[in-house]
């Protein structure tokens, strides 16, 4: 297990790097306070895969793209995240919301989200959120790293924001699954002060280093900070926590019983994803058969309603894209 533990150190090494060179890029370009936007731009390229299922290099692409291009890439990252978890991407919105605002970012936003694409991707970013093993995934909290690279020490303290240290957090995870009955399937982890999710994240490594699958689990968080909120919703996609999450935003302390509000939220926005899924199907078939009743009666040709093909550089990244998005 020693090579094994070296590895994981190395990784911790580079996620601080990688999240240094992010933050520092970041600041240098002067857009403003806005930390929602480096973050939820990391936060969307977290959700890839190394490579896609046609084997293309998801690096190696990305970084081939145009800064108009390399918007709407990250706009279509979290759609194809929203069809997969409505209910996560959804309590990360104030993190990657202002890529829809109806103004559109700025050309010096723009240029930032370019400059910040780079400087995550050059440095290894999918190295380690990109891996395909799970335990990989969870070695590292890069958005809780980077959240507090962002954040000035004055407002941490302000919003009371301490981050548990990966090692004590893993500690604590072992302490706590090794006493008693131990680990069974079925079982709620809480975490009522959960941050980015650092404690579920350490949680999630020991149970699968002793053999346990996460999915089998229950996780609950509460967060009174949305952006750190956000960031804990991205990261149970990132290390694969499963379809049992419930995140609660708000002051655990003040108003009380977390979990249930979470679920309640939960099942609102599962209930609304069900209705826009219906609408879009009866719309998609309503096109389809309008389309061929215009062709019989000659009227005009099918052909005349598709697209002039242009090249999306989204689209044939949909395999990359794809390639983590669609775990669940």
């Amino acid at each position: 297990m020693v090579d094994g533990d070296r590895k994981y150190k190395l990784t911790r090494r580079s996620a601080g790097d990688i999240v240094d060179r992010a933050a520092e890029t970041w600041h240098r370009r002067r857009v403003g306070d806005n930390l929602a936007i480096p973050l939820g731009v990391v936060a969307g390229l977290a959700l890839l895969g190394q490579t896609g299922t046609d084997g293309t290099d998801t690096t190696t692409f990305v970084l081939g793209l145009r800064k108009r291009e390399l918007l709407e890439f990250h706009q279509r990252i979290w759609g194809y995240a929203w069809i997969r978890h409505p209910y996560l991407v959804q309590i990360a919105e104030p993190i990657h919301g202002w890529l829809n605002e109806e103004r559109g970012p700025s050309a010096k936003v723009i240029d930032a989200v370019h400059a910040v694409t780079h400087a995550a991707l050059s440095s290894g970013l999918l190295a380690i959120t990109g891996d395909s093993n799970p335990v990989m995934r969870c070695e590292a909290d890069l958005l809780g790293m980077l959240l507090s690279r962002l954040r000035s020490e004055g407002a941490r303290l302000a919003l009371a924001e301490i981050h548990t240290p990966p090692d004590m957090a893993d500690l604590l995870a072992r302490i706590v699954f090794d006493c008693g009955d131990g680990l069974k399937p079925g079982q709620w982890i809480d975490e009522p002060t959960a941050g980015t999710g650092g404690l579920l994240r350490s949680a999630a490594l020991v149970m699968r280093m002793r053999g346990h699958d996460p999915h089998q689990f229950g996780w609950s968080m509460g967060e009174i900070d949305p952006i750190a909120a956000a960031c804990a919703a991205v990261n149970a996609i990132v290390w694969d926590l499963g379809g049992n999450v419930l995140i609660h935003v708000g002051d655990t302390l003040a108003i009380g019983n977390g979990p249930a509000r979470a679920y309640a939220h939960r099942m609102a926005v599962e209930a609304h994803y069900k209705e826009v899924v219906k609408d879009a199907t009866t719309a998609a078939r309503f096109i389809v058969a309008f389309r061929k009743l215009m062709t019989v009666v000659g009227e005009v040709e099918e052909s005349s309603y598709q697209r002039p093909r242009r090249p999306d550089p989204v689209g044939h990244l949909g395999a990359a894209v794809q390639a983590r998005i669609v775990r669940s």
